[in-house]
């Protein structure tokens, strides 16, 4: 029996020395993440609204944002429109897209990141069919996403992700960007 506590003394010893062991690790890697940052993306979108034929138009993403906690920050991020997208007679033109985003993010292998975003946006297009006047929309609505982020020198990074960035009242745009991005 003595034998048996003695067994247990030594494991519960060892989790704890373990368990002290992993919280300085992440103490160490959150005072790494923690400072702010700011990103550059190229975004290529599809806008689908209702029977239309999709469109892909263009556009310049910038984020900046910073761990408010370890592995979660706050991100804002703003985009304007780059290239028109056309297909036959219509044409879509992004004019702003800005937003706000929580982004987990967790390390999958040294330098590597896998990073999701959700939040809320607000989006301005336009729309063109044939030789009418070209109709202004905007609207707000959720969005999320899943990105990889790898860090190619002390503080830069490389990135793609894929997100919705709106999708209400049968409008949809989604996008593929590729970015590069900064830590400070």
């Amino acid at each position: 029996m003595k034998k048996n506590f003695a067994h247990l003394g030594t494991v519960a010893a060892l989790l704890v020395l373990s368990g002290g062991s992993q919280a300085v690790h992440a103490q160490a890697k959150a005072a790494d993440a923690s400072g702010p940052y700011a990103e550059a993306a190229y975004l290529a979108t599809t806008l689908k609204s209702g029977s239309d034929p999709s469109l892909k138009p263009a556009a310049v993403r910038l984020a900046a944002g910073m761990d408010v906690i370890s592995g979660l920050a706050v991100e804002g991020l703003l985009a304007f429109g780059a290239k028109e997208g056309k297909s036959g007679t219509s044409q879509a033109e992004l004019s702003t897209l800005a937003g706000v985003y929580v982004k987990p993010h967790a390390e999958l292998a040294p330098g590597l990141e896998v990073i999701a975003r959700a939040g809320f946006a607000n989006l301005a297009w336009s729309t063109q069919s044939g030789a009418a006047a070209a109709v202004k929309h905007s609207g707000n609505s959720a969005g999320y996403g899943l990105g990889l982020s790898y860090k190619v020198a002390d503080k830069i990074t490389a990135g793609a992700d894929y997100m919705s960035y709106y999708n209400k009242d049968s409008v949809k745009l989604t996008g593929f960007s590729v970015s590069v991005g900064m830590k400070f």
